[in-house]
């Protein structure tokens, strides 16, 4: 095990929104992604995979079974 802080992955960029792995093992991956306002990521899915999210700032609108669901800290 690895302890990490997530304060230290936060990592805006102008052009796009970024993406940090924090910890990659077991067939499992966490990572983070940091958007500024206006950044998109693109419409894409997981297939065979479990997704979980928590916002830690901010809100946004996912896409989930092809309905609009708005997300929040």
């Amino acid at each position: 095990m690895e302890k990490k802080s997530i304060l230290d992955a936060i990592e805006y960029s102008e052009n796009r929104f970024t993406k940090r792995i924090l910890f990659n093992e077991g067939g499992n991956t966490v990572f983070l992604l940091s958007f500024i306002p206006g950044k998109e990521l693109p419409t894409h899915t997981h297939p065979g995979s479990e997704l979980f999210l928590h916002v830690l700032k901010g809100n946004g609108t996912l896409i989930i079974n092809g309905k609009e669901t708005g997300i929040t800290a």
